[in-house]
């Protein structure tokens, strides 16, 4: 008897939470629907309505809603809005792919990638971290940045890691390098050539006399 009460109060759980879980589902659909194709006005909109949606996971590979706007290949103005709105960058999907390897990977705009290095950071070695975090394939930001050969996110990515590409001199060490050969190019300055003496003035002719 005490089992069968049991199992009806389960069964009614259930069913009164199934509007609940709906609903949660309606949310999120909603809340992708606007990151494919949401302007960012009701983006904003309805993040302020529900604001948990801003750290919830998405889809098959728990995305978050950094990494989904990055799939969608959304600008910056949306990228900031979902930081401001409180989505970390350092949250990862099941591959172990944060928002900043994500936008390595798939090669979005330097203003993004920058944007999800530095946010929400004071020093130096939390950028550096978020570049070097390796995912489930054992690959970082940088890694991703050098495969793809993007120089501009690799120019941003190098910054915040303190390197200096060795591949271009300084500007005063190419000016310097330039100096010697430049010298050897030049034509040798003739010599000068030693004043010729004053033509001497010929006698002025003597009269006979007469």
């Amino acid at each position: 008897m005490r089992f069968r009460k049991l199992f009806a109060l389960a069964i009614l759980f259930s069913f009164a939470a199934m509007p609940l879980f709906a609903l949660s589902n309606s949310k999120e659909a909603k809340m992708l629907d606007l990151i494919e194709s949401g302007s960012v006005r009701k983006i904003k909109s309805y993040l302020m309505r529900n604001r948990s949606l801003s750290e919830e996971k998405y889809g098959p590979n728990q995305n978050s809603l950094l990494i989904e706007a990055i799939d969608k290949g959304r600008d910056y103005d949306v990228i900031k809005l979902l930081l401001d709105a409180g989505a970390s960058p350092k949250a990862q999907n099941i591959d172990g792919d944060s928002a900043v390897t994500y936008a390595a990977k798939k090669g979005a705009d330097q203003k993004i990638l920058d944007a999800l290095i530095s946010y929400d950071t004071v020093l130096p070695f939390q950028r550096k971290n978020r570049i070097l975090r390796k995912n489930e394939a054992g690959k970082s930001a940088l890694d991703y940045a050098k495969e793809n050969n993007d120089q501009a996110q690799l120019e941003t990515i190098n910054r915040y890691l303190g390197i200096v590409d060795v591949a271009s001199p300084a500007p005063k060490a190419q000016e310097a390098a330039k100096e010697p050969e430049a010298a050897k190019t030049q034509a040798p300055a003739e010599p000068e050539k030693a004043a010729e003496p004053a033509a001497q003035e010929s006698p002025a002719p003597v009269e006979e006399a007469a």
